[in-house]
């Protein structure tokens, strides 16, 4: 593991290439200007990076990693959709500028944006396994999942353009109720809005009342 002097170097190097990428964007900025902008000598950066090519890669790659640790760390997350929409919306919040260069900077890093929506959906599916480990009809999970991770990403984007107007675990809440109903459709399972708050209880509800007719 680097000794705290190399991870801090590495953390204003970081945090030069974002700001100067937010500033003038990711194709007119040179090494040079990240060193002096992390206030450390151009030959310092060719200790911790190849090219901004790799600062880039490992800046996103480690922001990424992190959402995964967050989100592995908690074990409602792979049951709880609203537990884990909230986990993400306060994840982006503390890394607002390495999402902002994902999501709203034009020639948004496609890579990174991949991996992320490849992993929300995945956890997507845990959560509808976990609901329905046998699925018995309606739209194929990988497709639900899929369709919920890109809407996620698209409300994602917009919180950040307006600044984040609403608080991250208001931002996880809605964003769970938008979800729900497409979802349960998904599922072709039927539902009335008002019996829910978060896909894994009211889903597991009507789950029930469907296998047993004789419940109210």
């Amino acid at each position: 593991m680097p000794d705290r002097r190399v991870q801090r170097t590495r953390s204003m190097l970081q945090e030069a290439l974002i700001d100067l990428i937010l500033e003038k964007g990711y194709e007119g900025i040179t090494i040079k200007e990240i060193a002096e902008h992390a206030n450390v000598n151009h030959a310092t950066f060719y200790l911790h990076y190849k090219n901004k090519e790799h600062i880039l890669e490992i800046t996103l790659r480690e922001t990424y990693e992190d959402l995964v640790e967050t989100l592995s760390s908690d074990p409602r997350c792979c049951i709880d959709s609203k537990q884990a929409m909230i986990q993400i919306f306060h994840h982006v919040a503390a890394h607002a500028p390495i999402y902002r260069i994902m999501l709203c900077v034009n020639g948004g890093v496609s890579s990174a944006i991949a991996q992320t929506r490849k992993y929300i959906a995945s956890l997507v599916q845990m959560q509808l396994l976990a609901l329905a480990p046998h699925q018995v009809g309606g739209i194929p999970y990988d497709v639900i999942a899929r369709h919920s991770a890109g809407a996620l990403l698209a409300v994602i984007s917009w919180w950040l353009e307006e600044e984040t107007p609403f608080p991250p675990a208001v931002m996880g809440e809605m964003t769970c109720r938008l979800s729900s109903p497409s979802i349960l459709i998904g599922l072709a399972l039927d539902f009335q809005a008002s019996n829910f708050s978060s896909v894994n209880e009211s889903s597991i509800m009507l789950v029930e009342r469907r296998e047993d007719p004789t419940r109210a």
